[in-house]
Order: structure tokens, then C-alpha cells, then sequence
């Protein structure tokens, strides 16, 4: 009797964790870069082709969005991106993660360019440095280069304006 418990027992533990998983969210996971400066490196602006540091763009906030030309949501997300921008006076910077620069390029100029700069982080030790799980992935980045929220996953028109927007607005307004 005892030996058909066993069996029973880790089946049923097992069922336990799964159950869990499938009800975890990957876009709600905690980043440990939350409250820290973002490491500042050089970025090439997509209009005047010079490098740049990211603390050029220090005293406003800042989007780093990750993305690839691999990446079946980025392609999905541009359009919103690139109709947010549109409607928002906010910096992009993209952030072109384990992908072949020159196919990233031709990305751009197929689906559209949402970025001010653009960053070549081929080897991902940029996003490694960040705790990139997966593309898309967006860090909105105070005035003073500190990360205060994470999204990981397609941005969508509901995520910029309940989650986005208004983190922006309550740093302007404490910053005016």
C-alpha cells in the first residue's frame, strides 16, 4: 500500500508545481535593477550617427527597450511604439539584443524606427548587465539614470498608458 503512496504522492506534488508556474506571469517578475542606475554606455544617435553616452539624455526620462530583428513581438509592438512616440515627447533608446546589427537595420527601415539611439548589444552583455530575460523587453529609466519600472513582453497601447505614462508624468511633475 505504502509503495503505491509513493508514486502518488510526487505525481501529486509534481501537478502542485505546475499548477503554480502556469499561473506566474513572466511580465510581473521582479527586476533587481529596480531603484539602481542604469550602466551608462555609449549609443550611436539614429540621426546624426554620432556615439553618444546615455547620460546625454540624463534629466529626462528614458525608455531602453530591447528588442530583435528575430523577435515576432517587436514586430508586433513597432507600430504602437511608433504611434506612442508620435503622441509622447519621450527618448527611446533601442537596444538591439543578441542579433546581427546589419539585419537589425534592415529591420528598422522595414517596420519603422521609434529610437533616437540605438544600441549594438550583439554579445548581450548590456541586457546580461540589466537581467534581459527575453525580447521585448522595456526599462523606463528616470532624469537621474535609475530604473523605476520594468516590462517584459510586447508593450501595448493599455501598458503604456496605465503603467508607463504615468510614472513619466509623476517624475516631470516632481521635477518641474
Amino acid at each position: 500500500m505504502l509503495k503505491k503512496m509513493i508514486p502518488m504522492g510526487i505525481f501529486l506534488v509534481l501537478c502542485g508545481f505546475l499548477l503554480r508556474g502556469l499561473q506566474l506571469h513572466p511580465q510581473e517578475m521582479p527586476s533587481a535593477q529596480l531603484g539602481k542606475a542604469i550602466p551608462m554606455v555609449d549609443v550611436v544617435d539614429v540621426n546624426t550617427l554620432q556615439s553618444h553616452n546615455l547620460s546625454h539624455w540624463l534629466g529626462q526620462p528614458m525608455l531602453i527597450h530591447f528588442f530583435a530583428s528575430w523577435c515576432e513581438n517587436c514586430t508586433t509592438e513597432m507600430p504602437v511604439l511608433l504611434d506612442w512616440r508620435k503622441k509622447n515627447d519621450v527618448t527611446i533608446i533601442g537596444v538591439d539584443y543578441k542579433d546581427n546589427p546589419e539585419e537589425a537595420k534592415q529591420w528598422l527601415s522595414l517596420w519603422g524606427n521609434a529610437f533616437v539611439a540605438f544600441l549594438d548589444d550583439s554579445q548581450g552583455q548590456f541586457g546580461l548587465n540589466l537581467g534581459v530575460v527575453a525580447t521585448p523587453e522595456t526599462f523606463l529609466v528616470d532624469g537621474h539614470g535609475v530604473v523605476q519600472y520594468r516590462h517584459q513582453g510586447p508593450l501595448t497601447n493599455e501598458i503604456l498608458t496605465r503603467e508607463i505614462e504615468p510614472r513619466i508624468q509623476q517624475w516631470s511633475h516632481k521635477h518641474v
